[in-house]
């Protein structure tokens, strides 16, 4: 690619000088005649000759940068997946991959953390009408994902659920009557300052107040950034103390019509308060393909598969954790096994066995137990203890099932609810405790 790609000289991050790159590859594709190339990628060379690099994504940025040139066909990206998927495999078992999507939609994606395409790669094809299909080098067969410039005909679905992590949150909010445009004229001044790129910025009414996402390595420059830009108005108390939140985790839902599908934002935020996430800010972009969210890094695997499942991308999974395989236990489990296939087809709802404690016996596995064999990988056990929960509150949607009639339970599931676990009982003893101990447990 040195023969023809022409760059700028910004070793490791070269920019593409388009009009020299067309004009040398013209030249060049006048001597291939019948044969047919193959061409190197992720390098170029300067005006001098010297070898250039164009960065990650690389090579795909060729491969995009010489379909145009060419005027292709279709332009085909191999990777190591079978096309874009609807979510990050590595949090969401049920991802699956996307066969038609736009390239509006795509650039979002991969602007806000989807990893099988860089920005970069996307742009050379904007406005040409050539298509890119992403393709599996180790499932060939697969039919990939198609974007284009129409995308898929269902313009009411949303495409993906994309997360970005070790970000950090700032917050700055004037404590007087006056704000306005400088407030955020000033901040961004910080960041240039401070050499960061912001991913979410956000400002209340009137320039009162800001928040920015920045990536996380950035904090301690953008923080004496802050300072520096706003001291006298820090030292008189007329600007609040910086705040400051890392690691946090900006989700992003992105979909070619969700600016003009009601309810979507309704929705996504809806999913995440359901299950007891948190969000610490919200943003829409100004494409209104996608509305972003922050989270707690902690929570970014529940919330991505949370958001996967509410916009039936996959099942909503429900992580069960049961106490008791008695007479009523033992029913349950039976159903479990019985009426998981009904309740997938019927409601988009899969229960997942993921624990059973009895009185001396526990397992747990979060990837599922099999409910007629989960005798097999229980150990000896007391008791179910406070790192069983936070095992179980980490699962996507998890549910405390208790089938005992012991006494004494309303503790477990106090401790239960304060992480945020569903508590299913199977009598009324714990709401016949003392009117305090019963009062704490309702709120």
């Amino acid at each position: 690619a040195r023969n023809w790609l022409r760059t700028d000289a910004r070793f490791g991050e070269a920019r593409v000088d388009h009009e020299a790159t067309a004009q040398a590859l013209a030249a060049i594709r006048r001597r291939w005649g019948a044969r047919v190339p193959v061409v190197t990628g992720f390098i170029g060379a300067d005006a001098d000759g010297r070898t250039t690099t164009l960065g990650r994504g690389g090579s795909d940025y060729t491969a995009t940068l010489l379909g145009r040139a060419l005027g292709a066909r279709e332009v085909q990206i191999w990777t190591d997946v079978s096309g874009v998927m609807t979510a990050d495999p590595a949090l969401v078992t049920g991802a699956e991959p996307l066969r038609h999507m736009s390239y509006g939609e795509a650039l979002e994606l991969s602007v806000f953390g989807a990893r099988v395409l860089h920005p970069r790669t996307l742009i050379p094809l904007l406005g040409t009408g050539i298509p890119m299909r992403v393709k599996n080098t180790l499932a060939p067969s697969d039919p990939g994902t198609l974007v284009d410039a129409e995308g898929c005909p269902d313009a009411g679905r949303a495409t993906s659920v994309t997360s970005l992590e070790d970000q950090a949150l700032f917050d700055l909010r004037i404590q007087r009557i006056q704000g306005g445009p400088e407030l955020g004229q000033r901040v961004h001044r910080a960041l240039e300052l401070a050499e960061s790129r912001p991913w979410l910025v956000t400002h209340s009414a009137h320039g009162q107040g800001i928040s920015v996402v920045i990536p996380a390595a950035d904090q301690g420059r953008f923080r004496a950034a802050l300072e520096s830009e706003f001291v006298g108005e820090l030292a008189r108390g007329d600007l609040a103390p910086i705040g400051a939140q890392a690691p946090v985790a900006l989700v992003t839902i992105v979909g070619e019509a969700m600016g003009r599908t009601p309810g979507v934002a309704g929705r996504f935020l809806g999913a995440l308060g359901a299950v007891g996430i948190n969000v610490l800010s919200v943003g829409q972009s100004a494409t209104a393909r996608s509305v972003s969210c922050v989270v707690r890094q902690r929570e970014v695997a529940l919330a991505v598969e949370t958001v996967h499942a509410a916009f039936h991308f996959s099942a909503q999974r429900l992580s069960l954790f049961l106490l008791g395989a008695g007479t009523v236990g033992g029913a349950l489990l039976e159903a479990l096994e019985r009426r998981r296939s009904p309740l997938l087809d019927a409601h988009d709802l899969d229960p997942v066995l993921v624990g059973v404690a009895t009185s001396d016996r526990l397992a747990f596995d979060a990837r599922g137990l099999d409910p007629e064999a989960w005798r097999r990988t229980a150990r000896p056990a007391a008791q179910v203890d406070h790192a069983v929960l936070d095992r179980l509150a980490r699962l996507p949607v998890p549910v405390l099932v208790d089938c005992t009639a012991a006494e004494g339970m309303e503790t477990l599931y106090e401790a239960a609810l304060t992480r945020g676990i569903h508590v299913v009982v199977a009598n009324k003893k714990a709401f016949t405790t003392p009117m305090a101990t019963r009062d704490r447990l309702l709120a």
